[in-house]
């Protein structure tokens, strides 16, 4: 008991009790940040994918575009 005071007073709170609660909330809370976790990085893979074919799709037109000579400025609907 003397230890948790101790850690509760070093960490600005004003009792045992709300030092505890503290720790049990977050304790409580870490399964929901867990989940929101996996849900970014799922997020993140989708947009990565999505980024790398959309480079790919403008680098083959860039190449098809470069290879017939056109300019985007030259009668092209770009």
């Amino acid at each position: 008991m003397a230890r948790l005071d101790e850690l509760a007073r070093k960490n600005g709170y004003k009792s045992r009790n709300a030092f505890l609660l503290s720790i049990l909330n977050r304790v409580a809370e870490s399964g929901e940040v867990y989940e929101l976790d996996m849900k970014y990085r799922q997020m993140s893979e989708i947009m990565l994918r999505a980024l790398q074919a959309n480079s790919e799709a403008l680098a083959t037109f860039n190449a098809h575009f470069t290879m017939e000579g056109g300019d985007a400025g030259e009668g092209t609907d770009i």
